[in-house]
């Protein structure tokens, strides 16, 4: 259609590699594009790998305390303390990754610098956004222990050794 046009105007006139700016603009955003997709895959794997490791470790506690936690409710714990205390013993482990993580990522921004877009490399908002994000994911995947904790018969729990 615009080579038809241009040659209307022109019969002489070569016309070649005729593309609408949308073309361009996405032949030349497709790497970047693929790249962030891509981060965006395996940063959503490893959240949900970093929820089953803090599940197994939560699960691995609470199996080991179950005699614990039969004490304690027989001796008048109620179960919304029982399942505080795990998940507040969990998200201690969340805290010490977050902590230890935020001194990573602002060591590792200069690297990952050249990925962002239209953010800042040491963005407040960004930073906050992710410990939220974590923050809650570990508490999700600190719940199922910590009900698990809280279904335990303390006559059962005080048997069992």
């Amino acid at each position: 259609m615009i080579r038809e046009a241009a040659w209307a105007i022109d019969p002489n006139m070569p016309v070649q590699n005729v593309r609408t700016l949308d073309e361009i603009r996405s032949s030349y955003l497709a790497t970047p594009r693929l790249t962030a997709v891509l981060l965006l895959m395996f940063a959503a794997l490893a959240l949900l790998v970093t929820m089953a490791g803090i599940t197994g470790v939560i699960a691995t506690s609470v199996s080991q305390r179950t005699q614990e936690f039969g004490v304690r409710m027989a001796l008048g714990a109620g179960r919304p303390a029982v399942l505080r205390m795990v998940v507040g013993q969990g998200l201690l482990l969340v805290a010490a990754g977050l902590a230890i993580g935020v001194v990573a990522s602002l060591a590792a921004t200069r690297v990952l610098s050249s990925y962002l877009f239209e953010t800042k490399v040491s963005d407040p908002i960004t930073f906050i956004a992710v410990a939220i994000a974590f923050l809650v994911a570990g508490a999700v995947a600190c719940l199922g222990p910590a009900w698990r904790a809280t279904t335990v018969d303390p006559m059962l729990a005080l048997r069992a050794e």
